[in-house]
């Protein structure tokens, strides 16, 4: 394998610029792909998301656009908007120093008029959806007499949204014979048959099964009730000490659902989904990349371009329907040389889904157990012990060691001092009961030693699980006193709702923070336009009121009162 961008035929220009980014050694798929392209070749290459295939049909794409002319030469096809976004800002770092070449992101959700003027100055490489290509391309405002280069991005996915149709118009299109680049992450009938009838001659490349392109992702699966999801994933998230995570749900309505679960535990997470406007997916993305919501739940469809780093952890909090989604999916993690967690919340009608995608991957999964309370607790005392252990050492803590002389000089016990500060950090072990461990055991009781002629469970779980430290406990993960069914509630009402962009996660911190009560303590949270009305356990009804009264939730200042 190459080692370095100078053996790849790049120029010196595009060299020095990667090397500003502190790019020294291409991926594999940028080894394969950038030579071949420059020699002009059409390629096949099977790459995952996050193998660094922007650069490596980017890169060649570059070099031979002609600066001179602001005719259209390059068209790059991308599933979805967010991806579409996201290879322009990638190319445009390598534009911004070569005088002359333009890059116009084209696709839905954005104004038309704005794309028109900007194709019309002069754009040499133009990157967009489908639908909006061809919508241009119908209106004659992107010509393609003079287009020497078309990549289809994650073409597996753009099939998988129906975009087969499309690809095949805009390709037909094109009266000229560009160089062509398709990359897939998996390889289907419908992405060779394809290749076979546009590319004519091509170079295959497969990086995608190469052992050293394999992401270290821990493939994990737990057997879960529906209602049970949300709190699994809480006690995962809080065992593993995860700080950035995805959750995938099959459906709009699921992430919107699971997003709320989550939030009536005290947990803030944020859904993305087709339904939103482009304005707001913006926000929720921009939060979850700074670290403001520790946890996206997303469809599959959504989640397509999606490019964040050390995500830690994904949830298949539904099993995909599609198999290639899975591998999708647990792409999201384990990236960049980085090791990545994978945990399938799985019913036993789930079960067949399973081996099928076991058989697909060709990498079996390791059945975990859901951490006990009591684990978690332990857990989070081991993790704190080792940092002050840690810590405790180092020289800037020697200036504190005069108050400790003059503590014990005052005649306190710094022993017992020492153990009201741990107290402050750490919440002690619980030795009552663990209602949903107590399911589980009773379930597993009941339940068949084996569902296989041969004896053997249906998946392997005598492996066990690593558990590599976690870094903290995330804030409101909601392991308080659980409402009961039998509690009465009654409803209060906020004088905030949409026009205030107010969503159940605000609410539930809210009151979690102002009046010290658990979000699973709460109920039913409605928001409608100008109001929002929460269900609350009458017994701290007063309580809750009283602690919100004049507070501000999203920097309006709230009234609330009983109903």
């Amino acid at each position: 394998m190459l080692q370095n961008f100078n053996e790849l035929g790049l120029s010196e220009e595009y060299i020095q610029i990667l090397e500003q980014q502190q790019i020294t050694q291409p991926t594999p798929i940028q080894s394969q792909a950038i030579p071949a392209l420059l020699q002009g070749q059409n390629i096949l290459g099977l790459a995952a998301t996050g193998s660094g295939k922007t650069l490596a049909y980017g890169l060649p794409m570059l070099e031979n656009v002609d600066s001179d002319s602001l005719d259209t030469q390059a068209l790059v096809l991308c599933p979805t908007r967010e991806l579409a976004n996201q290879v322009a800002t990638e190319i445009k770092k390598f534009t911004r120093v070569s005088n002359g070449l333009y890059t116009t992101a084209v696709y839905g959700g954005e104004s038309m008029e704005r794309q028109i003027k900007s194709l019309k100055q002069g754009s040499q490489i133009v990157i967009g959806t489908p639908g909006r290509i061809i919508d241009h391309l119908k209106r004659k405002t992107l010509k393609v007499e003079n287009l020497k280069y078309i990549v289809l991005d994650e073409a597996d996915e753009m099939l998988s949204m129906g975009f087969e149709e499309d690809i095949r118009l805009i390709l037909d299109y094109v009266e000229t014979k560009p160089q062509i680049a398709l990359f897939s992450a998996t390889m289907s009938k419908a992405i060779r048959q394809i290749a076979n009838q546009y590319l004519g001659k091509y170079q295959p490349i497969e990086i995608e099964k190469s052992l050293a392109n394999k992401p270290d992702i821990k493939q994990l699966y737990l057997d879960v009730h529906p209602e049970d999801k949300a709190e699994v994933v809480l006690r995962l998230i809080n065992f593993y000490g995860f700080e950035r995570s995805m959750a995938f749900c099959n459906t709009k309505l699921g992430t919107d659902k699971f997003v709320q679960q989550l939030a009536e535990k005290g947990y803030m997470a944020e859904a993305i989904h087709g339904d939103m406007a482009q304005l707001q997916r913006t926000s929720v993305m921009r939060k979850f990349k700074n670290g403001q919501v520790p946890l996206l739940v997303a469809t599959d469809v959504a989640a397509r371009g999606i490019d964040v780093s050390n995500v830690e952890a994904v949830f298949n909090v539904d099993i995909p329907r599609d198999i290639e989604f899975y591998v999708h999916r647990i792409g999201r993690t384990g990236r960049a040389g980085k090791s990545g967690h994978s945990f399938a919340l799985a019913m036993k009608s789930d079960f067949r889904q399973m081996k099928m995608i076991e058989r697909f991957t060709g990498e079996a999964m390791t059945k975990e157990k859901v951490p006990s309370l009591q684990s978690i607790a332990y857990k989070h005392q081991s993790d704190f012990l080792e940092s002050l252990k840690t810590n405790a050492p180092d020289e800037e803590n020697q200036q504190w060691i005069t108050l400790v002389d003059q503590l014990e000089s005052e005649g306190h016990d710094v022993k017992q001092m020492l153990a009201y500060m741990i107290g402050k950090n750490i919440k002690p072990v619980l030795d009552g009961q663990d209602p949903l461990l107590d399911k589980l055991n009773r379930e597993r009781e009941r339940a068949p030693s084996s569902d296989r002629r041969d004896g053997r469970p249906r998946f392997d779980d005598s492996q066990g699980s690593d558990r590599r430290p976690g870094r903290g406990r995330p804030p409101g993960t909601g392991h308080g006193i659980s409402r009961k069914d039998t509690e009465k509630m009654v409803k209060i009402k906020f004088n905030i709702g949409r026009n205030a962009q107010i969503r159940p996660s605000d609410l539930v911190g809210a009151i979690a923070s102002e009046a010290n009560v658990s979000g699973k303590r709460l109920g039913y949270i409605g928001i409608e336009e100008k109001y929002t009305y929460v269900d609350v356990p009458a017994v701290l009804a007063t309580q809750i009121v009283q602690a919100m009264a004049g507070n501000q939730i999203r920097g309006k200042k709230v009234k609330v009162e009983m109903m």
